[in-house]
């Protein structure tokens, strides 16, 4: 079962840069990290010129339930881009269900795909391998930055 997720997430995120027009060279990049790692979740920064010869930049956004259900989606970050505009923008792509909620100090995650917030559980947000300090609404995104949303225990699990 493990083995048919990475396939086709595999699959799906080389659909996606070809899709995008990223080359092949990202492509090659992609493969050699999902083949390196087959049982870990690895997360890529892609920086690439468009046909405009302009910088375009993308991250993997990875949606991490626990137990082996997580879903990566590479997604362009454009300057002003937040943790939850990656989000949403998955959202618009028919990736993912969100529900969330709207805070005076921002908007807090309470659903992805039926994974709910309760006292046992909690959507958190990580950048780089750090926890998020503020809403996801105010963490503005840079080039090369690795976005992961696990859904975690009480104990941090």
């Amino acid at each position: 079962m493990r083995r048919l997720f990475l396939l086709s997430s595999t699959i799906f995120l080389i659909t996606l840069l070809v899709t995008l027009g990223l080359g092949y060279q990202a492509l090659n990049n992609l493969i050699q990290i999902k083949n390196s790692q087959p049982s870990q979740t690895k997360t890529l920064g892609v920086e690439t010129k468009d046909s405009n010869d302009q910088v375009a930049s993308y991250v993997t956004l990875i949606i991490n339930a626990g137990e082996g259900i997580s879903s990566s989606y590479l997604l362009d970050a454009k300057e002003g881009t937040t943790v939850y505009s990656l989000l949403t923008k998955a959202q618009e792509t028919g990736g993912i269900d969100l529900e969330i909620k709207q805070y005076d100090f921002g908007v807090l995650v309470n659903s992805i795909n039926g994974f709910e917030n309760s006292s046992e559980h909690a959507w958190i947000y990580f950048v780089n391998g750090k926890s998020g300090d503020v809403a996801c609404d105010k963490y503005f995104l840079k080039s090369g930055d690795k976005v992961e949303w696990k859904y975690m225990t009480s104990s941090g699990e």
